[in-house]
């Protein structure tokens, strides 16, 4: 099976992303910074991003 490589956290796209995300923005504000992790599209590599650092690492200290 192929390993997917992770996005760096410390990129400004990245950066963006997660931003955006924590700020809770409009999904259009969400899916234009995929998109520019991606260089233009939503990878499956963006997508593992989305779920494995800005859901599962930052969702837990938006409960406290």
């Amino acid at each position: 099976m192929e390993e997917i490589s992770m996005l760096d956290p410390e990129t400004l796209e990245c950066l963006r992303l997660t931003s955006a995300f924590l700020a809770m923005e409009p999904t259009h504000c969400l899916i234009y910074f995929a998109r520019e992790c991606g260089k233009g599209l939503i990878t499956n590599e963006v997508q593992n991003f989305i779920c494995q650092y800005c859901i599962n690492k930052i969702g837990p200290l938006l409960e406290s």
